[in-house]
């Protein structure tokens, strides 16, 4: 997971995403606070944006990234 430092760099959306096609990235803001972009497949997408937004549902669509991911 690569880490991105917006007050180290000046990385443009367009880069950063380019970056995050590769692998998820953190984005960390020269105020500190961190960001992650995950690339999402169909899958993840369609799963997390039928279930609603509750804490619990964060976690299943999280371990289902994991689980996914661990499977390629």
């Amino acid at each position: 997971m690569r880490v991105i430092d917006l007050s180290a760099t000046k990385a443009n959306l367009t880069e950063i995403l380019s970056m995050a096609s590769d692998e998820a990235i953190i984005i960390r803001t020269p105020e500190g606070r961190k960001f992650m972009i995950p690339k999402v497949d169909d899958f993840t997408h369609s799963c997390c944006s039928n279930r609603s937004k509750s804490r619990t549902d964060g976690i299943f669509c999280s371990s289902l990234r994991r689980n996914k991911s661990a499977q390629h």
